[in-house]
């Protein structure tokens, strides 16, 4: 039996203590490693790899159980996976049992290992039996066998709305601090919780730290009687951290849910809306609910002009350091360019869709009034040209100014800032730098640019056409002169020319064009590196240039491998490229909250 684990986009939870996955029962295992302190052995094992956890767990109770608190902590319930209902199968027994044996309960349990579940309902039958039947198992499994859960990621799309309500009050009884909750896709009838849900034992309270849901049903709820307004109502105590993602299309929010989420959650901090409008005019004192907001991040993601009409007639959020925005040039500049202004304190800024008209007046208030701002990113509209050099003079003009990310102009995936854009941006790097050195004062350390493309330097076959600079990451051609020989290892060139020594002229191509792509990919980070080379020249800050889906640290510009022919790249971590974003989307996170 065996469970995919640690999924890369999880948030890292330690491993538990051995004490606490054994219920404090006495080692009897005579094993080696128990000779260290208890407190410790969670910290040796988890840096095993999976086989030697799989060595491990067959020497006797005690090192199974140790093994499985570093294979269980991350558990998901994929019902695509024949072994998830078996894997259900096993936990389900495991209670049986051990109201049974209580020796069996504190030595063999997997259920006491798991800290993170992540659930993904997407087949409609599994075994026969509908998938709400297996969803539903493993919800009053995280109610009744899993006491140390911590965080549930859960993704049952169009369940039936009992099925929905059941699960609701099955995850209320968890011991989860964080929930991420995508449950709704279509649009269902009104879910009220009222009666349902005072069925668990603590009715008034749900001791969440994190609530993240995809919640798309609200075109027919109103006021108290809506199934979030309820959700976050319960959670009003120990709430941190609230995301309201709509995967449809927009839906209106009526007042009296965000007054609730402004007013009386006294320890939210992270606010995310996400496609929505708000219905009704703002019924209260602004300056004085302004000043009690608690909310130091707040995210409005593809909110129409209502939502910032609403937030700018509340006044200055004295406690906010954190904004993201994504504007529609069209109808939402004005209202956004005075909320901004109710808020020039900020330390974080983060727009989408930096249109001409929007760039003539934000980029002025940024340099005139933001005098606290550290990080600013900025997502180029598509339909708008590529950042001009009076944009960057702009922005280094911010006094402050420590971490900068630029998206250009193309088709964004999902809530991307120009991530494997059609057409990117053609990055004039010699007239960024010129922009920016003429302010000495310039504190930059981070510079960021995605949705970057370049062209291919030198005469090229007449076929290819470097005035379509999108096909520089598709083509993976080297300019004219440049050998493929030139990036690859004295392995890889005898690698090559032992394929000719059995011709196959098939086996030789793909051989060929996969050292061909190998020698692209050190090129480019070769070229990459150069055009980073030449920042950390100009700005002595500057400590990390991420550029070509490629971050390059100023160490690494120092590094004598790296000169080699750019074969220094794999030494680095760097031998493959950002294409997704995930790096630098978790590299700027961290950089936000740090600052």
């Amino acid at each position: 039996m065996s469970v995919q684990t640690n999924p890369r986009k999880l948030v890292q939870l330690a491993p538990l203590g051995f004490d606490r996955v054994v219920d404090g029962a006495p080692v009897t295992s005579s094993a080696l490693l128990f000779q260290f302190p208890v407190e410790i052995l969670s910290h040796i094992v988890e840096n095993l790899s999976f086989s030697d956890l799989a060595t491990l767990a067959q020497v006797d109770n005690d090192c199974r159980q140790l093994a499985r608190s570093i294979q269980f902590v991350h558990a998901v319930f994929d019902f695509r996976r024949p072994w998830t209902c078996e894997f259900v199968e096993a936990l389900e027994k495991e209670i049986a049992d051990g109201s049974v044996s209580p020796v069996y309960r504190r030595h063999r349990r997997i259920a006491c290992c798991i800290r993170r579940i992540k659930l993904y309902a997407h087949p409609h039958v599994v075994q026969g039996l509908p998938v709400d039947s297996w969803v539903s198992r493993v919800a009053s499994l995280c109610a009744e066998a899993f006491p140390n859960l911590y965080s549930i990621e859960w993704q049952t799309p169009n369940p039936q709305p009992m099925a929905h309500r059941e699960l609701l009050v099955k995850l209320q009884a968890s011991t989860a601090k964080h929930i991420k909750f995508d449950a709704v896709w279509e649009p269902l009838p009104i879910l009220p919780l009222t009666t349902t849900i005072t069925q668990v034992k603590n009715p008034i309270s749900w001791n969440l730290e994190t609530l993240d849901i995809m919640y798309s049903v609200l075109s027919e709820m109103t006021g108290g009687s809506s199934t979030v307004y309820d959700l976050v109502e319960r959670c009003g105590e120990t709430l941190r951290t609230f995301v309201w993602r709509n995967g449809g299309p927009l839906v209106e929010v009526t007042p009296e849910i965000l007054l609730l989420l402004l007013s009386r959650l006294p320890h939210l901090r992270h606010l995310r809306l996400e496609n929505v409008l708000v219905r009704g005019p703002v019924q209260f004192n602004p300056p004085t609910l302004a000043q009690r907001c608690t909310i130091t991040h707040l995210d409005l993601r593809g909110c129409d002009g209502t939502i910032y009409e609403w937030f700018e007639g509340l006044g200055t959020f004295e406690r906010l350091r954190s904004l993201r925005v994504n504007v529609n040039p069209a109808s939402d500049t004005a209202a956004a360019i005075r909320f901004l202004e109710n808020n020039t304190h900020l330390i974080a800024l983060d727009v989408g869709r930096v249109g001409a008209s929007l760039r003539s007046t934000i980029l002025p208030l940024l340099r005139s009034q933001f005098n606290d701002l550290v990080a600013l990113r900025l997502a180029w509209d598509p339909e708008e040209d590529e950042p001009s050099a009076d944009a960057f003079e702009m922005i280094a003009g911010i006094e402050k100014l420590e971490r900068l990310w630029i998206s250009g102009p193309g088709r964004r995936l999902g809530q991307g800032y120009g991530y494997r854009t059609d057409a990117g941006f053609s990055v004039d790097h010699a007239l960024v730098l010129r922009s920016l050195l003429p302010f000495v004062q310039l504190r930059l350390r981070t510079l960021i640019f995605t949705g970057d493309t370049y062209t291919v330097p030198g005469q090229q076959h007449p076929l290819l056409t470097p005035q379509a600079p999108h096909s520089y990451y598709d083509t993976k051609r080297l300019p004219h002169g440049v050998a493929v020989e030139d990036y690859l290892t004295p392995e890889e060139c005898k690698r090559a020319c032992g394929s000719l020594t059995c011709f196959d002229f098939e086996e030789s191509r793909r051989e060929w064009r996969k050292l061909e792509a190998v020698a692209w990919e050190r090129w480019h980070h070769a070229r990459m590196r150069e055009h980073a080379k030449a920042y950390f020249g100009g700005l002595e800050r500057l400590k990390m240039v991420h550029v070509g889906m490629r971050p390059v640290h100023r160490d690494e510009v120092l590094d004598s491998d790296v000169e080699n022919g750019g074969l220094g790249c794999e030494k680095h971590g760097q031998s493959q490229r950002d294409e997704d974003g995930f790096f630098v989307e978790e590299f700027w996170d961290k950089l936000v909250t740090s600052v």
